[in-house]
C-alpha cells in the first residue's frame, strides 16, 4: 500500500541511490539526510504512521539492485568494488531510515503542540474583555513552545500598535520594544506586518538570514537591534477581532 501511495518517490529515490554511489560520502550523506526530512514531512503531512513512512525504505536495496544488475553494471564489479557498493548502499538506506523517523517525531511533536497552543490560546482570548491582557497571555504561552519569540500588533486609528512581545531571553524583551521605538511600522511597507494588515495574507520566512537583515533594515541601529533579537524564522499573519 505504501508503495502504491509513493511510487513516483520511490523510483527517485531509487534514481538517486545509484547516481550517489558514483560520489563521495559527504555528498551522499547530506542528500539523504534532507530527502529523509522531506518525506517524513509529507507522510505526517498524509497521515501515515511512521511505520509506513519507513516501510518503504526497506524494499529500496532489492529496488537498487535490480537496476544495478538490469544496467549490466554488477558483472563489471570486481569482488572489493561490490562490496563498496553495498556497504554505501546500505549506509544511505540506513541515514535516509533514520532522518525519516526522527524527523517525523519532530513534526509530530510540532502538531501537538501547535493544537494545545490554539486550544490554550481560545480559551484565554474567550476568557476576558481585556484584550490587551489576553494578547500578552497568548504571547507569553507561545514562547518556547511556538517559536523563540513572539510580538502582536493592532491596528488602532490609522496606527499599528505593539500590544506584546515575549522572547525566551527576557532581556531581548527591550531590544525588541526598542526597535519599535525607533522604527515604526510603515503601513506601505510592501512586506512585513503592513502588507499582512493591507492584504490580510500571512507572510512566512522560512529561513531569515542576515542577507535579509541587511535589506530590510533602514539604518545601522535598527540592523544591530535585528541582529541582537536573533531573527532566524519568522512569519506574520493577521487574525480579524470584532467587540
Amino acid at each position: 500500500e505504501y508503495l502504491d501511495k509513493h511510487q513516483a518517490a520511490n523510483v527517485k529515490i531509487v534514481k538517486e541511490l545509484v547516481l550517489y554511489l558514483n560520489k563521495d560520502t559527504k555528498t551522499g550523506t547530506r542528500f539523504f539526510k534532507e530527502l529523509g526530512e522531506k518525506i517524513a514531512r509529507e507522510s505526517v503531512r498524509g497521515g501515515l504512521t511512521l511505520e509506513e513512512a519507513i516501510n518503504g525504505t526497506l524494499f529500496l536495496k532489492q529496488a537498487i539492485w535490480a537496476k544495478l544488475n538490469k544496467g549490466g553494471i554488477l558483472k563489471d564489479l570486481s569482488t572489493r568494488e561490490f562490496f563498496e557498493v553495498s556497504q554505501l548502499m546500505g549506509l544511505f538506506i540506513d541515514i535516509l531510515a533514520s532522518k525519516i523517523a526522527l524527523t517525523y517525531h519532530k513534526e509530530r511533536q510540532y502538531i501537538e503542540n501547535n493544537l494545545r497552543y490554539l486550544a490554550e490560546a481560545s480559551r484565554i482570548l474567550s476568557s476576558s474583555l481585556d484584550y490587551e491582557t489576553n494578547l500578552n497571555t497568548v504571547a507569553k504561552l507561545a514562547v518556547p513552545v511556538i517559536g523563540d519569540w513572539c510580538a502582536v500588533d493592532i491596528l488602532e486609528d490609522g496606527h499599528v500598535k505593539q500590544v506584546a512581545v515575549a522572547h525566551k531571553d527576557p532581556k531581548k524583551i527591550k531590544w525588541a520594544k526598542q526597535l519599535r521605538k525607533v522604527n515604526p511600522i510603515d503601513l506601505n511597507a510592501p512586506t512585513g506586518v503592513a502588507r499582512v494588515l493591507r492584504e490580510g495574507k500571512p507572510e512566512m520566512y522560512p529561513v531569515i538570514d542576515d542577507k535579509m537583515l541587511l535589506a530590510v533594515a533602514k539604518n545601522k541601529q535598527e540592523l544591530k537591534l535585528l541582529r541582537e533579537i536573533g531573527f532566524k524564522i519568522g512569519g506574520d499573519l493577521e487574525k480579524h477581532c470584532k467587540g
